[in-house]
């Protein structure tokens, strides 16, 4: 089954394709300003990052859902595993330089000097790596909802870096089981 962007690119009409779909179809984008440049913007998305052109790859996923990778971890997930997870190639390359500038900015949170005594707080760690939440409240490389296990989602929407850390009752009940 062809898909309208298909018919909208292709050079020759389908038989399908009544005539009159395709006379509108062929002529919407030179018509519609508003059609066009929203088209020029869904494009340079597409290839956000690009080199030559092309989109970089933006996870390792396939058709498998962060969800998926999540219930795999079990127990053990993290921010910083599930992102590893699903952004680190089976060679142990990172998919484009943002995820590889992501992982260092982990790590050297993670080696930030912390009280005596005290390990650093792998959460904390990962939400200062990425820069805390996005303007639709979603953390960089856990998924659209997965952040919500480890952090409370901050309540304004459009404050991208107002909110702070805020632990969710989950990874404080796992802080206290590490320390005892």
């Amino acid at each position: 089954m062809l898909l309208v962007n298909e018919l909208k690119y292709s050079k020759k009409k389908h038989q399908w394709v009544p005539a009159t779909w395709w006379e509108t179809l062929k002529s919407k984008e030179e018509s519609d300003l508003e059609f066009t440049k929203i088209s020029k913007i869904n494009a340079t998305n597409r290839r956000s990052g690009a080199i030559d052109g092309n989109a970089l790859v933006t996870h390792t996923l396939g058709r498998k859902s962060c969800y998926d990778v999540f219930k795999e971890l079990g127990e053990s997930a993290t921010p910083h595993k599930l992102f590893e997870k699903t952004r680190k190639k089976k060679k142990g390359e990172w998919v484009n330089p943002r995820a590889a500038q992501t992982h260092a900015a982990f790590k050297e949170e993670m080696s930030r000097p912390t009280s005596i005594g005290e390990a650093p707080d792998e959460y904390r760690s990962y939400y200062n790596a990425v820069n805390g939440f996005d303007k639709k409240s979603r953390l960089f490389g856990t998924g659209d909802k997965r952040a919500e296990v480890w952090y409370e989602p901050p309540y304004n929407k459009g404050a991208r870096r107002s909110f702070s850390y805020a632990p969710s009752m989950v990874s404080q009940i796992a802080t206290q089981m590490n320390n005892e």
